[in-house]
């Protein structure tokens, strides 16, 4: 995801969901693997394997990929669980490696290609001399961004301005890494300022998985806070179900 210019087209419609499936393995073979392609979100698709003769129960490699097949994800899973050290990437980079045996982040560097950026707060006075660790987003704020966004969402005034609009995702974190609530806010030089307090536990697990804040070694409650610069262009199109694409250019406007 670009800092500079990143645009997506989004054709409003729903969201095919269906899953696309494979079937490997020798006749020899105990069970046989099936390969499953899933939408995720709007913007990515899950592809896993799971044994023939129980599909629900998520077996060997996995990986998230985007519409066009980047891959911002990539992990195994076994019995169900995930094990070992995932990798989450932006554009190809390696933005952080999570241990999920050890259930730590062993890799982390700042996402210079995302175009979203982070603030973040703790509950607790900090002194000079401290050491602060801030809340960090399992699997790096890109994403997340993708996990979390979704053009459906936006409200009518948001979606017909062709003004600049920042909106900020306001992310309340507990001590033990737990979203327990957020919010997003829209604000323009020409756009009514709103506040729109978002449920959880409607979307992929991975939209909710933080690490808490840090103060001295002390896990406390934080607030993590993404801000993304937005301009939502109407334009017509030809050959879609409704003659309607919404394009997105997201960045330095």
């Amino acid at each position: 995801m670009r800092a500079i210019a990143w645009s997506l087209i989004l054709v409003v419609i729903g969201l095919d969901v269906r899953a696309q499936e494979s079937i490997t393995g020798r006749p020899a073979e105990t069970v046989p693997t099936i390969t499953l392609r899933k939408g995720l979100s709007r913007e990515l698709w899950e592809i896993y394997q799971v044994p023939v003769d129980r599909r629900k129960v998520k077996n060997g490699e996995y990986k998230v990929e985007d519409n066009q097949t980047k891959v911002l994800a990539r992990g195994q899973y076994k019995d169900g669980k995930r094990v070992g050290v995932w990798e989450f990437y932006d554009e190809g980079a390696t933005v952080q490696k999570y241990d999920y045996s050890d259930g730590k982040i062993v890799y982390n560097v700042p996402d210079t290609l995302t175009m979203v950026k982070t603030d973040y707060s703790v509950s607790v006075p900090v002194s000079d001399g401290d050491t602060v660790v801030p809340p960090t987003k399992i699997g790096g704020v890109n994403y997340g961004f993708y996990l979390l966004f979704d053009y459906k969402d936006l409200p009518p005034q948001i979606k017909g301005t062709t003004e600049n609009v920042q909106m900020t995702y306001v992310f309340t974190i507990s001590k033990e890494g737990k979203l327990l609530d957020w919010t997003v806010l829209f604000a323009g030089p020409n756009v009514q300022p709103m506040t729109i307090n978002e449920p959880t536990g409607h979307l992929p697990d991975d939209a909710y998985a933080f690490s808490p804040a840090m103060v001295n070694g002390t896990p406390v409650k934080s607030k993590l806070s993404y801000v993304i610069p937005i301009l939502v262009d109407h334009v017509n199109a030809t050959g879609t179900s409704n003659g309607n694409v919404t394009k997105h250019m997201m960045g330095d406007q």
